[in-house]
């Protein structure tokens, strides 16, 4: 009853770019474990009244990831990591605006080598960068630079969350925060 606006589950070698997505139903790019993917000078406005949880871009459980030169407004998360294992992710250069959390990993799974650099995050009623670990996440090789928010609720919002499952205790190493300016 909620489409997707894309949707792509187990895929290799896939290349989105130059499109204009709007008014999602539900999350408007959802990508499952999928590996090589390149998304690239998107527009994207799921920002709509009445639909909730209309999410810009959500990787679940995907590796070797490149997106660029992106605009995503959203009436939700605007770009958001998540799933079992999910590594090698580099954002670069995108606009990001959200009525929740504009850039979010999230969940107890594996986060490996994800790079956020050169991105302008603005208008966003949460997060500007967050990151909601349950227990049993591993986040590792983590660096965010050179970004810029404006009119963002909370700049870095970090919360530890105990799992429903009761996982075991999580790690978190090598992570790098840098050249922000936030208002």
């Amino acid at each position: 009853l909620r489409p997707f606006n894309v949707r792509i589950v187990g895929c290799e070698h896939v290349v989105i770019k130059d499109v204009t997505l709007m008014n999602a139903c539900a999350w408007c790019v959802h990508c499952r474990g999928c590996s090589n993917l390149q998304i690239r000078g998107i527009a994207l406005n799921s920002r709509q009244k009445g639909v909730p949880n209309a999410d810009g871009i959500d990787l679940d459980g995907c590796e070797n990831v490149r997106i660029s030169d992106c605009d995503i407004i959203s009436s939700d998360d605007a770009l958001v990591i998540f799933g079992k294992a999910s590594r090698k992710i580099a954002i670069t250069n995108c606009l990001l605006s959200s009525n929740c959390h504009a850039f979010k990993i999230y969940g107890s799974g594996a986060f490996q080598n994800i790079c956020l650099n050169n991105c302008i995050i603005h208008d966003t009623n949460r997060g500007g960068i967050s990151l909601q670990l349950y227990n049993g996440c591993r986040l590792e090789n983590l660096s965010v630079s050179n970004v810029i928010m404006d009119k963002v609720k909370c700049a870095l919002w970090i919360q530890q969350t105990e799992s429903p499952c009761h996982e075991p205790e999580g790690s978190v190493s090598n992570i790098s925060i840098s050249n922000i300016q936030a208002t």
